[in-house]
């Protein structure tokens, strides 16, 4: 069972990572897209601050 409960936690967490790589190829809305636009705006406190928060 741990072994298990381990897995999931492993394949959870590479999930979230590539949900966000895709939203940020393909995307108007989301985690990603919104990463690429404060980018591009060069908004350094929105790159820090969570998305959840505007």
């Amino acid at each position: 069972m741990p072994a298990i409960l381990s897995g999931f936690r492993i394949s959870i967490s590479i999930a979230i990572v590539l949900l966000v790589a895709a939203e940020m190829i393909g995307a108007e809305y989301g985690v990603g897209a919104y990463i690429l636009m404060a980018g591009s705006l060069m908004a350094t406190d929105q790159l820090i601050a969570s998305p959840s928060s505007r």
